[in-house]
Parts: C-alpha cells; structure tokens; sequence
C-alpha cells in the first residue's frame, strides 16, 4: 500500500534539498562542504544537486512556488545560524502536493500503484 503523502515526498524532499543548496550556494556563498554538513547530505550529493542531475519529477518539483519558498526560508535560517527545525512543516508539503494538484497531477496516475477511493478529494 502506498500512502498519498509518500507519493508526494519522493518528489518533494529531493528537490527541497536541491533548491535549499543552490540558495545556499548562489545567495549565501556557503562552499558545497557547507552544505553537505547543514543539509545532512554528502558533499557528493550537493556537487549533483548544484550541477542540476536529477530525474525529470525532482527537476519539475524544483520550479513550484512552494519547493521556492521553503526552500528560501530553510536557506535563510540556516544562513543566520539559526538552526531550522529537524522536520519541514507537514503544510510545506501540503502545499506542493495542492500545487502539483492544480498543475494537473492526478494521485491516481502515480507509480506504484497508488488506488485513491472514489470520494477523497486527493484524486
């Protein structure tokens, strides 16, 4: 069984990551070793992320508002050395999903077999 919110996160959390280090690369001039450390990534993960080597889900969760957002107020906290909080708010994530949602996903076409019953509003 598939959950919705886990079809969502596998796109969600990799391009939060992604868009965080790039922010924190191009605005705040942390050096990948930086971010690795403050992200909880490699240092190789951070060179893929900055070089823009990621699936086709990852690189279109990238450009919504929500990933942006997030991602700059991650960014920004972890900038002033203001530790963020170990989780990202659960209404980050419920953002980007009724965003992927408006933009045309259908949580009834995911992989993995995702089956959504006929009346939640997910679909």
């Amino acid at each position: 069984m598939v959950f919705p919110c886990e079809v969502v996160i596998k796109s969600f959390g990799p391009a939060l990551k992604a868009e965080t280090a790039a922010i924190l690369d191009s605005k705040y001039s942390f050096t990948q070793t930086q971010i690795a450390a403050e992200l909880c990534i490699t240092q190789a993960a951070v060179s893929k992320d900055l070089a823009g080597k990621h699936s086709h889900e990852v690189k279109d969760a990238r450009s919504y508002s929500s990933v942006k957002q997030t991602a700059s107020r991650l960014a920004e906290s972890i900038a002033s050395g203001r530790k963020p909080l170990a989780l990202i708010p659960a209404d980050s994530i419920c953002a980007f999903c009724r965003e992927k949602r408006r933009n045309g996903f259908k949580m009834s076409e995911a992989r993995g077999g995702l089956r959504i019953s006929s009346s939640c509003d997910l679909k």
